[in-house]
């Protein structure tokens, strides 16, 4: 396997964290929102909030299925989690960037970028789940790096992600590759999109997608001959300034913060009017629901004259304000949001699918604080996870969450990581780590998580093997170079992939937490013990 393939998962159960490309240096009772001995002491201000999450990549997983592509040797791997058989075919050249097509407009299958051939190879499945048919490849745009998969798979979009630097320093990125998808039949599209695409998203009944770029929002309208249906131009940004975009679900809204603003914009993506809505302080984050009822908006206690935009007076001296921001009524009454106020110093924010739970931290400074806020009670839970926050996640079903910490001063561990009970008021379970932190996966239907290690010169990779609600953990020594992370829900089963010249993959049965690594399946689709 190869770790240059960063690739998702199609029940967004699993993520991948690398702390190596984020420049991180990893050396985890009830509040009304009360001033407590964790509050830190800000002197001079704080950093900017980090938004870690969106580091988790997750591995490619479909059904009983584990996808993998190795760019080293051009082979693309399709391992059954439960048999362990295993399907080796052909990619192209250089196979990297590698996503799963759902169950809908075909009977499932992946799709990878091809990043030397310039193409793509398209692995679709036949009659039965263990059928698949002859790959097929299409011509995409230089410098493809990214997919957005639409729900019923009847359209995927290969994008050029600048951030992946592929083309030249000067180059726009603007060139994309829209397929569409019908039974065993394929067609392509080329089209060109806003200068420097950073996110594509396509509408849950796969009518639009929308490309985020640095001027605005393209809006894709799609077809059995997708076009350009318009162009929203968003308002400049300034020298070093960020935008954060999240578009709802069914692609009706576009909310929009800048760093530095205390401002939040709400688009109409139909009609494109706008409404803003104005914070007590400066926004260090938006989240939305992934079912798109509410948004969240944090401004964290303001540290400098600069942090005090306009609307600063209304907010309490040294007080944290969080907005919740009902998508349904937002827009025709920008007003209607809820602002609730706590005394801890938190700035960023991680909600869950249905908007129930939201977990709230900071890294722009060091501090152990964690506070779960229950949407609808608005009441506070405070928790002391011992070690400077990094990111949290929460499961699907909101009943438990993984943090990610850094450890304390005068600890010998390199990290550590909180396993959190979300669905009632009981302690975490806090664990170090003999290395940095690198994988994190999530299974909500199984109720467990998996935390994987970066292997060092002075430690090898190892996995965190944990359950809820028994809060147990057990590690895992690993073979080789950790690579990616997973977790294969229908067949009870979590993976790690590791570094080898013919493959390797360490395996976990869930129920019983036992372990059995595979290697050199790459040599004839067969598995070597």
């Amino acid at each position: 396997m190869s770790g240059a393939a960063l690739i998702a998962c199609q029940d967004d159960e699993s993520g991948l964290f690398d702390p190596v490309n984020d420049g991180l240096a990893f050396p985890e009772g009830v509040s009304t929102g009360g001033t407590s001995s964790l509050r830190p002491i800000v002197v001079g201000g704080a950093d900017a909030e980090v938004e870690k999450e969106a580091s988790f990549y997750a591995p490619v997983v479909s059904g009983k299925y584990l996808w993998s592509v190795n760019p080293d040797t051009n082979k693309v791997v399709r391992v059954h989690a439960e048999s362990l058989a295993i399907d080796l075919m052909q990619g192209g050249h250089e196979p990297t960037y590698l996503a799963v097509l759902p169950e809908g407009a075909t009977p499932g299958g992946a799709v990878v970028l091809n990043v030397r051939s310039g193409d793509a190879s398209i692995f679709l499945r036949g009659s039965s789940p263990e059928e698949l048919l002859p790959v097929q490849n299409f011509a995409v745009q230089e410098g493809a790096s990214s997919w957005a998969i639409g729900k019923g798979g009847k359209f995927a979009i290969a994008w050029s992600d600048a951030r992946e630097k592929l083309l030249d320093r000067l180059d726009g990125y603007q060139d994309i590759t829209v397929f569409s998808f019908g039974g065993e039949s394929i067609t392509t599209k080329s089209l060109s999109v806003g200068f420097r695409p950073n996110q594509v998203v396509i509408s849950q009944d796969e009518t639009r997608a929308y490309v985020v770029s640095q001027p605005g929002i393209s809006i894709i309208a799609l077809s059995e001959s997708p076009e350009i249906e318009g162009e929203i131009f968003l308002p400049d940004l300034a020298e070093g300034a960020r935008r954060d975009v999240s578009i709802t679900p069914d692609g009706k809204y576009a909310l929009v913060s800048t760093s530095g603003s205390a401002k939040i914009l709400v688009v109409d993506l139909k009609t494109e009017k706008t409404v803003s809505l104005n914070m007590p302080s400066i926004v260090t984050d938006l989240d939305l629901s992934k079912d798109g009822s509410v948004a969240v908006a944090v401004s964290r206690p303001i540290t400098s004259a600069s942090d005090n935009l306009g609307g600063a007076s209304a907010m309490e001296d040294a007080q944290s304000v969080i907005g919740l921001l009902p998508i349904d009524k937002i827009f025709d009454d920008p007003s209607s949001f809820e602002l609730v106020y706590t005394d801890e110093f938190v700035g960023s924010t991680v909600v869950a699918d249905d908007g129930s739970q939201i977990l709230l931290f900071t890294n722009g400074i060091k501090s152990s604080l964690l506070l779960i806020l229950e949407t609808e009670t608005k009441k506070f839970r405070s928790l002391d996870l011992r070690g400077p926050l990094q990111a949290a996640f929460i499961s699907q079903d909101a009943r438990f969450a993984v943090a990610l910490m850094s450890p304390p001063s005068g600890s010998t561990k390199k990290g550590a990581f909180a396993l959190i009970p979300l669905e009632k008021d009981a302690s975490a379970r806090i664990q170090g780590t003999d290395a940095p932190l690198q994988f994190v996966s999530i299974s909500a239907s199984t109720g467990h998580a998996l935390i994987t290690t970066r292997a060092t010169t002075e430690s090898q990779g190892a996995t965190y093997f944990t359950n809820y609600p028994k809060q147990q953990v057990d590690k895992i020594v690993l073979p080789s170079t950790p690579l990616s992370t997973g977790i294969v829900p229908q067949a009870k089963k979590a993976f790690i992939s590791q570094q080898h010249p013919e493959g390797r993959l360490t395996f976990i049965d869930l129920p019983s937490g036992e372990d059995e690594t595979l290697t050199g399946f790459e040599l004839s689709g067969r598995v070597v013990q």
